[in-house]
This record gives structure tokens, sequence and C-alpha cells, in this order.
């Protein structure tokens, strides 16, 4: 069957740029595979935007979906799909693609409110109407004066959008089923914080955060990205400086000291302000997380000088995947997509009259810095790291007679305003005890 395909690329304007490019190469190397292959035809580029009209030769409609929903630029397309005809041969000659039927809305949404990708001209087993009159039916059942609100309102939308899927997708009760497990072993595996972040819902969170600050006139600042499912609360507090490391990595390891100081949108430093930081070990794992560590190892709570100055000695942390065979690594390797991060290290930074900052750094050089499964990497969270190699240089720097690396990074706060979403998010976190 043939089909034209209309793709109209809309990247955020404040998406990481070299993300943005890391996508663009990849989707540039699959389409000129797919265009080696016969299926991706011919492709007219739309003068004026980031857009273009493609013929696609496949088998049926199940076959283009699988095609485009693969592509790196997917999620933020807008597509119109129209059916031509039944074989590519039989219209070989064609000059230009038909114009795609007004019919056809953006992200595939038909004009009665359907919101599928899927460019499938499949003979509907329920119409439309028919799942709306269910779904009233079972909102019908509901208390008008019992129950929250907020709960019916978002349950509902999400059970509406679920119907319309397996609808528009023919999701078969074995392949519903084999979901409802997976969700549930997910759960027992207590892998949802690592499943978010992969899927790219708390970096949706953070971008939803970022608009509705510039909405509100909070503009510049450090950049804010995953907190990720591995803080723990009770690190010990320390005043200016801080030794995170237990020493028993520090033979195996790189030193590294890091340093800076926590300032206002405005330039000015914040005194006392508090500096959470958490780390991973040389192994990938976490304290309190994974084989057992000394308590609180890489793990400390910084308050910082009367001129917002903090400082602490590590070892530099390494990246690490998602565990072996585990919920994560089962999705992400049905996607087609691998569960890395690159070393980072974590961040909440606080202050009185300020919102809480919920950021990392990430180390420079590592093979997955703009490719992090988790998508934490931002611009603005990669600051060099230098070498120290002169043992008399990192003795009067630092009074250490080794080699160290050194990291210099100040933070940015936005001051508190009303009528802005708080920064200080609900969360269960794991306990130190536990």
């Amino acid at each position: 069957m043939l089909f034209q395909v209309e793709m109209t690329v809309n990247i955020p304007f404040n998406m990481d740029k070299d993300y943005v490019n890391v996508l663009k190469e990849k989707e540039k190397a699959m389409s000129q595979a797919l265009q080696r292959s016969g299926k991706w035809v011919d492709i007219w580029r739309v003068v004026g935007k980031y857009a273009n009209i493609s013929l696609f030769n496949v088998e049926n409609p199940g076959e283009l979906h699988d095609i485009l929903s693969q592509l790196p630029l997917f999620p933020f397309m807008d597509v119109k799909v129209t059916a031509l005809c039944q074989h590519y041969s039989a219209i070989k000659n064609i000059d230009k693609p038909i114009a795609a039927p007004s019919s056809v809305a953006s992200n595939g949404a038909s004009q009665n409110g359907s919101a599928s990708n899927h460019p499938s001209n499949k003979k509907e087993v329920m119409t439309r109407p028919q799942l709306d009159a269910l779904l009233a039916k079972i909102e019908s059942t509901e208390d008008a004066k019992k129950g929250n609100p907020r709960v019916k309102t978002i349950v509902n939308r999400i059970v509406r959008d679920l119907f319309y899927t397996i609808e528009d997708l023919d999701i078969q009760p074995d392949e519903f089923w084999t979901a409802m497990d997976y969700l549930t072993q997910a759960g027992q595996n207590n892998e949802w914080g690592l499943i978010a972040p992969g899927l790219g819902i708390e970096h949706l969170l953070d971008l939803r955060m970022d608009e509705a600050e510039v909405q509100a006139g909070l503009t510049g600042g450090t950049p804010r990205t995953i907190e990720g499912p591995l803080y723990v609360a009770g690190a010990p507090v320390v005043r200016g400086f801080a030794r995170l490391d237990d020493g028993t990595e520090e033979d195996k390891g790189e030193i590294v000291f890091m340093q800076g100081q926590v300032f206002d949108t405005q330039q000015k430093p914040i005194p006392y302000a508090q500096v959470e930081v958490w780390h991973a070990n040389l192994q990938g794992f976490y304290s309190f997380f994974g084989p057992p560590q000394t308590p609180f190892n890489l793990r400390r709570t910084i308050i910082t000088d009367e001129n917002g100055r903090y400082q602490f000695r590590s070892i530099m942390p390494s990246g690490y995947a998602v565990p072996p065979n585990g919920s994560t690594d089962v999705l992400l390797q049905a996607l087609g997509r691998h569960g890395n991060r690159p070393a980072h290290i974590h961040f909440f930074v606080t202050a009185k009259g300020y919102r809480k900052l919920t950021t990392q750094v990430n180390i420079d050089g590592d093979p997955y810095l703009w490719d992090d499964f988790a998508f934490g990497s931002r611009e603005g969270l990669v600051p060099p790291v230098k070498r120290i190699t002169n043992i008399a240089e990192a003795q009067l720097k630092y009074g250490i007679n080794r080699k160290v690396a050194s990291i210099d990074f100040n933070f940015n706060m936005h001051p508190e305003k009303t009528g802005v979403f708080k920064t200080d998010v609900e969360r269960a976190h794991k306990p130190a005890d536990a």
C-alpha cells in the first residue's frame, strides 16, 4: 500500500540543542536506511518550516505505524496520513503527492476528537459513539456528592484515552493482560522511579515547570532537571566544606573537588544556603540502595558560608545502567533503547525566600552525556572538568599529594513568587533506617 505522510516537527524552544542534534542525526540515519530499503519512496521538503511530505510503500497500515513511531523525532511531530492506492507500482510515475484531506488533523487526530497517531484505515470494531456511550455509562455510576473531584477528572480522562487507544491500535486481550502483569511486576520490583524518567515523564514535568516560570516572569537561573528515585533524607550537615566519600574507593578512583557559590538571578550571593548533594560510587550504586555501604556514604548537606560558598571532596562518580533484566530494562529493550545514565551528581539547593532548585551536574566527557536514558542532561549543567596533574599545585590548592580533578559550578536561584507552582515537590523517599 502507498501512503502519503506529511510530517511537521515542533521542537520545544528550550530543549537541549545538543540532544536535539543527536535526535536529528539518528533520524537522518534511520530515514536513509528506510529509503534504501524502498519503504520510504519519495520525500519533498516543505519550504519555511521543519517539515516534509513523503510517500511510503508498505504492506499495511500497521507497518507504517511501526515505522513512524520508531522515528526519533516522532514525539515532536504533527502527522497527517492519506492512503493513496494499493501498491506503488500502480502510480510509479506520480509527480507530486495528493494533498492530505482536511479531515485528518494534527497528530493524526480526527475531527471527532480521537488522539491517535495510528495511521490505520482498519475497520472499527467499536465506533467512537459506542465508546463514548460506554464511558458515559461507567461515569454515571459516580456519586457527585462523594469522592474526590480532581481524582475523578484525572482517572476518567486516562480511562477515556485508554479506551480510544485500545480501539485505535486494536489491542488484543492477551496484550492487555500481559501489560497488566508487567505493571504489577514493575511495582513489586520498585522500579517506577526508573520507568517514569525512562519514558520522559519526569523530564516533561521539569519542562512544564520551566514554561510556567517563564510565563510568571522568572527567567534565568540554574536549569532544573530530574531528581531520580535515590534521594535519602537525613545526610550529615556540615558548614562550608564536606568530604562525601568514606575513603574505601580512594585508591581505585579519581579524587574530585567541586566548589562554587550560590547566587540569586542578579548574581547576589545567598548566605547560608543549604546544598544537599548525593551521587553513586564507582560501581554505580548509591548508599542505602544495592550492596551495603557506610551509612550516608557520598551524601552530605552543606551549609554555605556568608558569601554563599560551598566546597566538597569526593570520588568522581561513574555512570550506570538500570538493573539488568529488571522491569525498566525489559521495557527499554522492547522499545529498542538502552538504559544507561552518564556520570552525574545530584543536588537540592534551598534558601529562605527562594524557590527550591532540584538539579544535577553531569560529568563532561562521559560517553552517554547526551544520550541519557532518563533525559537528565541539559545545557548549563555540564561544567568543564579540570585535571590538576601537577602534584605541587594540587598540594597548594587542595592540600593533597596526588593528581585531582576540579569542577567549578555556581547555582543561581529564583526568588519565591506567589501564584506560581511550588518547587518543594511532595514525593515519597526511602528512609535511612529502611
